[in-house]
């Protein structure tokens, strides 16, 4: 299903650094090839719908990774045949990239943008599907204005609250109160609320700052949605990896990105 007037999406990348709070990531991942499979990931799952791609305007915001790292993860969406626009910043890390992204979505005449960060994995089915959940509860609600995290984090059982549940393709969809900076929007909520978007780029460089002061703050005032099961696995720690998992679990789609992807034209 397209999305209007189509979807931007813009994937953030840096290898030089592992999560804001400096633990060891899940069972000893290095940055660069986590990098590397969210990529594959993400190509395979835009490649499952060659018509809803033609809709569709793809960016890589890249802080400072090694060039030689670049070079590679170029030439796999090269290989896989997905359009990447590449933009490269100074090296703040971080959240700072998210100041290019937005710049970025603002220069895109397309309707929705997906905000995508390089530590969560795609299933091949995650996009036309993500996209689909999108459209469907976007105009399921007053206003028209929802946003769409791909993530059922279990932290929200952990922690539960009261949540709408709606049925949307082959899924349940709830609503949250919070996301990672990995979400999607229309264009309109962006620059509705682009103070507290351009805020959450300072997110670990001033100690105020975090997704519950910014872009939290946003689903105070309309409904975020994400859905169950998954369609994305934050591949961060043990602690948030999805509960109901298909596909042999986080480890079963880990494991089938270790190789590149095949040609979209099979040759």
């Amino acid at each position: 299903m397209v999305v209007g007037r189509g979807i931007c999406i813009i994937l953030r990348t840096c290898a030089r650094v592992h999560a804001l709070s400096q633990r060891p990531r899940l069972a000893g991942i290095q940055k660069p090839e986590l990098v590397l499979r969210s990529l594959r990931s993400l190509c395979r799952s835009l490649a499952l719908d060659p018509e809803l791609l033609k809709h569709m305007d793809l960016h890589v915001v890249d802080d400072a990774s090694d060039p030689a790292l670049v070079v590679g993860w170029q030439e796999e969406a090269r290989c896989a045949e997905i359009p990447f626009q590449w933009h490269f910043t100074d090296g703040r890390a971080g959240s700072a990239s998210f100041d290019a992204a937005i710049d970025v979505a603002l220069s895109s005449s397309c309707e929705a943008i997906y905000f995508l960060e390089d530590d969560y994995l795609h299933f091949q089915e995650s996009i036309p599907c993500l996209l689909h959940g999108y459209a469907q509860l976007k105009a399921s609600v007053v206003g028209g204005e929802v946003a769409i995290t791909p993530y059922d984090c279990p932290d929200r059982y952990c922690r539960p609250y009261p949540s709408v549940l709606q049925f949307v393709g082959d899924r349940y969809w709830r609503t949250v109160r919070h996301t990672t900076g990995t979400f999607l929007v229309s264009r309109r909520t962006l620059e509705r609320y682009l103070t507290l978007y351009r805020r959450f780029a300072q997110y670990g460089r001033e100690p105020n700052v975090s997704e519950d002061t910014t872009i939290n703050r946003v689903y105070g005032e309309m409904p975020c949605y994400s859905p169950i099961p998954s369609l994305a696995i934050h591949l961060q720690y043990e602690s948030t990896i999805p509960l109901m998992l298909p596909h042999g679990g986080w480890l079963g789609l880990w494991n089938s990105l270790a190789t590149p992807s095949p040609p979209r034209s099979g040759g």
